[in-house]
């Protein structure tokens, strides 16, 4: 009895056994968190080449960060990442889950967040300043 409780307990933390109703609140933070992070790595992904090609004479467009969303190539990547980051989330071994799980997810959710605060204040007090 006792060695089916830690097969069990090895394939839950696995991922690879249904538990159900056992999800936790930490379960949701990681999918939330992966989430965010996917969306802005491809984010910079895709925009790597509007990146890439300015220079201080050029400005772009509050158009181009915007219309990126509805670019197929965004959303395709966004899965991976996600699938990515999920997976990492449930790495059973603590130094490579931080690795590659938590450093990377709060890196970038954390500049993702500051990212789509910096333009909304941005737009607002442009459009602000620009009104007679």
């Amino acid at each position: 009895m006792q060695s089916r409780y830690f097969e069990n307990q090895t394939l839950l933390r696995l991922g690879l056994a249904y538990n159900p109703g056992g999800e936790t609140f930490m379960d949701y933070i990681k999918v939330i968190l992966s989430g965010l992070a996917a969306i802005f790595l491809a984010w910079v992904v895709v925009l790597w080449p509007v990146f890439r090609h300015m220079s201080g004479a050029k400005a772009i467009g509050l158009d181009v960060l915007v219309t990126v969303f509805s670019a197929p190539a965004l959303w395709i990547l966004a899965g991976l990442f996600f699938a990515l980051f999920v997976a990492a989330s449930r790495i059973g071994n603590t130094p490579l889950k931080v690795s590659f799980f938590w450093i990377p997810t709060l890196l970038l959710s954390t500049s993702g967040v500051a990212t789509a605060a910096l333009l909304t204040y941005a737009f607002i007090r442009l459009k602000h300043l620009s009104t007679p």
